[in-house]
C-alpha cells in the first residue's frame, strides 16, 4: 500500500513539473512586440473613431502634457499601431505612466512594448522608447494640446 502511495506522488509530481514547464513555453511562445505611439484610453478612444489614418496623425501629434492631465491617466495608456489602439493591463498603465513622466519628448512618443495578448488587454513585461520612423519632430503647438476637448 506504501508504495502505491508512494508512485501515485511522483506521478502527480511529475505531471505537475511537465504542466508547469509547458505552461511557462507557452506564455513565451505567445509573448510578442508591438511598435507604436503611446497614448491614453480617452484621448485614443476619439482618435481610432476618426478612422486608421487620422488615428496615426493624432497618435503622433499627442502631447506629454495631455497623457499627464488626470482624466487621461485615470482612463489608462496603450499603444496606437497601425490606427488600432491596444489597451495595456493595470501594470502596464502603471509602466506607462512612470515611461511618460519620464520622457523628455512632448510628442511622437514611439514605443516598441512587449507583452502578451489577454482578453482585452495588452500584459506588459517592458517598455523602451524608440525613434520615430516618420522623421518627426517635437513641434507641438498650444493649439494642438488637449485636442480631446475639441474632438467632440
Amino acid at each position: 500500500m506504501k508504495k502505491n502511495t508512494w508512485y501515485r506522488t511522483v506521478a502527480v509530481l511529475v505531471f505537475a513539473c511537465f504542466s508547469l514547464f509547458a505552461q511557462e513555453k507557452s506564455e513565451k511562445m505567445h509573448s510578442e512586440t508591438i511598435k507604436g505611439y503611446l497614448m491614453d484610453g480617452m484621448c485614443a478612444t476619439m482618435a481610432v473613431s476618426k478612422g486608421p489614418e487620422i488615428a496615426m496623425a493624432k497618435a503622433a501629434k499627442h502631447s506629454k502634457s495631455c497623457a499627464l492631465e488626470d482624466d487621461c491617466v485615470a482612463s489608462g495608456y496603450g499603444v496606437m499601431s497601425d490606427g488600432k489602439f491596444i489597451k495595456f493591463d493595470k501594470n502596464g498603465d502603471k509602466k506607462a505612466l512612470t515611461f511618460v513622466k519620464k520622457t523628455d519628448k512632448q510628442n511622437h512618443i514611439m514605443i516598441e512594448v512587449t507583452g502578451t495578448k489577454e482578453k482585452d488587454n495588452f500584459k506588459v513585461s517592458s517598455i523602451k522608447e524608440i525613434a520615430d520612423n516618420a522623421g518627426a519632430t517635437d513641434n507641438t503647438k498650444k493649439s494642438d494640446m488637449h485636442e480631446h476637448h475639441k474632438m467632440n
